[in-house]
């Protein structure tokens, strides 16, 4: 900061950020610094072991040498480390007196910034105005200009309102970027769901005649068939898109957003203000829209106070990080893994050798009587299912929360009739079925 100027730095202005994609399937390490200024680095880990340093800058124009000596000191720092191969730094750096061309300035802070760009061989790739009044001060330094493609400065307001031009381009790395395949499944779309219809069809079913079969495997055969069909007729299946999406980001987001850019793209040819207006409209709809679906899609509105399972998902989605352990061993400590694959196969043998054989337990447990199963009535089904997290993964059965929830009063009903083929006078009767309800 500068301290000579507080008032230099807004509440809502300032810092600097890099963003990865996360569909790319390279791992982001990011750079400690204890540097006291503005500066962020990370390093990218190619597939041939070699790392890329990635830094962006940002230095207000009346930062004397305390913050020069900052910079260099991290720029320095990241040069005498051989494990980065190549460096690229972007940033503000507003150095208004430099002339690119012959490398020279009048100033002798900013020449000062010159002899470090040269002594570690950063070459300044930018070589037109980035900035409304003509300067140039966004710039692109690289030990590896040959990397950057494609480069290009945004026109004014191009992408965003600011006195500043974007900078676009590509880094060649020189070898393909593998991405992560999104694992794309079809799954019910309960957003458009016709409960209506479902709980009239349920109620109209006649589940005395179908579940009449003595047989309770056959029962719940039967019950399960007809609530699929049903769900089937009225849940519509939707083909999940790709994982590096947030798990908010749906068609409605998607249409609004195209949208915006038509206008956006309209108003860059034209400069009409009516069509600007249309931008601007659109991108602040956009705005509250996605807000609003993060909220629904982060929240239950059932539980106010708790942040549901879609939430730590996406955490773990986005952050990379893992409830399991990244170094585990078995009981004895003799086996110990740190790869994920390992991992697995350590889990896999420990709880196969706990399950595996039959247990030979004489324990003679009567439920005969037992007034645990009387609070199993009617209205106490239809109080459980209605109490189901709708976000819980579904059991054994299948049977998604959502319906569970919605189809309460109508599912309590023949459930009930189960339990009472599962144990017609008591629960010493009862009979565990493979994909028994949990």
């Amino acid at each position: 900061p500068d301290t000579s100027n507080p008032k230099k730095f807004k509440a809502n202005g300032g810092g600097v950020l890099i963003a990865v994609h996360n569909s790319i399937d390279m791992k982001p390490t990011l750079l400690k610094s204890s540097a006291k200024a503005e500066i962020l680095s990370l390093t990218l880990t190619l597939h041939n072991k070699k790392k890329l340093c990635i830094t962006t800058c940002y230095r207000v124009g009346t930062l004397q040498a305390e913050n020069f000596n900052e910079i260099k000191n991290h720029i320095e720092n990241i040069s005498n480390t051989k494990a980065i191969s190549k460096h690229i730094i972007i940033g503000d750096f507003n150095l208004d007196n430099v002339n690119w061309d012959s490398l020279s300035s009048t100033n002798t802070l900013q020449s000062n910034f010159l002899d470090l760009f040269g002594d570690h061989c950063l070459e300044q790739i930018i070589m037109q105005p980035t900035h409304c009044r003509g300067n140039i001060l966004d710039i692109v330094l690289s030990d590896a200009p040959y990397l950057l493609e494609n480069l290009r400065i945004s026109q004014h307001n191009e992408h965003v309102r600011s006195d500043h031009f974007a900078i676009r381009f590509n880094i060649n790395i020189r070898e393909a970027v593998k991405r992560i395949r999104p694992i794309r499944r079809n799954i019910r779309n309960f957003k458009k769901a016709n409960w209506t219809s479902i709980n009239e069809e349920l109620s109209s079913t006649n589940w005395r005649r179908l579940l009449g079969s003595t047989d309770i495997n056959i029962a719940w055969d039967n019950f399960k068939f007809r609530l699929d069909d049903i769900c089937n007729r009225h849940i519509p299946y939707i083909r999940t898109k790709s994982r590096t999406r947030p798990i908010w980001y749906d068609s409605e987001i998607d249409k609004l957003s195209r949208r915006k850019e038509h206008f956006r793209a309209k108003y860059k040819q034209s400069n009409n203000p009516n069509h600007y207006n249309k931008y601007s409209l659109c991108r602040r709809q956009l705005k509250n829209l996605i807000k609003a679906k993060m909220r629904t899609n982060l929240y239950d509105e059932s539980k106010p106070h708790t942040l549901n399972k879609k939430f730590w998902s996406f955490v773990k989605s986005s952050s990379g990080s893992s409830r399991i352990p990244s170094n585990v061993h078995n009981p004895s400590g003799s086996i110990h893994a740190n790869e994920p694959t390992k991992i697995a196969n350590l889990f896999n043998t420990h709880f196969f050798h706990q399950f595996s054989e039959p247990s030979n337990y004489e324990i003679n447990i009567d439920f005969t009587d037992d007034p645990v199963y009387e609070l199993f009535n009617l209205s106490t089904i239809s109080e459980l299912l209605r109490n189901v997290d709708p976000n819980k993964s579904p059991g054994p059965d299948g049977i998604s929360g959502q319906i569970l929830k919605n189809c309460a009063a109508t599912l309590s009903f023949p459930l009930e009739l189960l339990k009472y083929l599962n144990c017609p006078t008591s629960l010493g009767s009862f009979v565990l079925i493979g994909s028994w309800p949990t």
